[in-house]
């Protein structure tokens, strides 16, 4: 039932393949171009503009830089949102390349998000960005933690077990 990750076996960056975004399998469109031209995600499509065509290397930092930049511009609009909604107040918003966890918050309230978590569907992004703003509140994993939690993710438990699901 849960969405499953996002680990293709091995991804070749050409035209025709599939890209993971929101949960959402996106058609890669390689169009050449002499012109640095951010991607453009257009209805089921992300298109991309590189100088080579067939340079995968190319292909894939004009993808990652998209994914970038929809994951900074998406994290920061949930943060705030749900910082609003638990009362809290990170004291920045960072993007994390972590291999074993989805996000993180040091004691001193900065909350890091990991840049795959862009590939994953909305509703889990929103579970790791609650979790780590709870952390604002309670810097354990104590009943009173999963408290703060449940007040903006009232199914928190299925959201953790299908988020398990996806693996990093």
């Amino acid at each position: 039932d849960g969405w499953q990750v996002c680990k293709p076996v091995e991804m070749r960056w050409a035209d025709g393949e599939m890209i993971h975004y929101l949960g959402e399998a996106l058609t890669l469109r390689v169009v050449q171009n002499l012109f640095d031209v951010p991607a453009q995600q257009r209805s089921g499509e992300l298109w991309v503009f590189v100088v080579n065509d067939s340079e995968a290397a190319q292909i894939e930092r004009a993808v990652t830089r998209w994914h970038q930049h929809e994951a900074e511009r998406l994290y920061a609009e949930r943060v705030a949102h749900y910082a609003a909604l638990l009362n809290v107040m990170p004291r920045a918003i960072k993007l994390s390349s972590a291999k074993t966890q989805w996000g993180c918050c040091t004691a001193r309230g900065t909350v890091r998000l990991n840049r795959q978590l862009i590939k994953l569907p909305l509703h889990l992004i929103d579970y790791v960005v609650v979790h780590e703003l709870a952390h604002l509140r309670e810097m354990n994993h104590s009943a009173a933690f999963w408290c703060v939690v449940e007040t903006a993710c009232p199914d928190y438990i299925r959201l953790r077990r299908e988020l398990k699901a996806c693996g990093l």
